[in-house]
């Protein structure tokens, strides 16, 4: 139900907090995320790089020399 007391139309549904924090632990127990937590100062930063590379290109994949040129 909503705030003023009606059902939400048919084929949506309201999320309350207890989801918000549920997907937020789920997020943050995901392997990549372990993997940026548990890593070198120096490779965050190249990972950064190359999430900033893909972003920046569009593209799906990125390489290591792409990376290097660039920079």
């Amino acid at each position: 139900m909503s705030e003023d007391g009606n059902m939400p139309p048919a084929g949506k549904s309201l999320v309350g907090m207890a989801e918000v924090e549920a997907a937020i632990q789920e997020m943050f127990q995901a392997p990549h995320i372990q993997v940026m937590k548990t890593s070198s100062r120096l490779s965050k930063i190249f990972l950064t790089a190359m999430v900033y590379e893909l972003y920046k290109t569009g593209m799906g994949e990125t390489t290591f020399e792409k990376n290097l040129k660039r920079y």
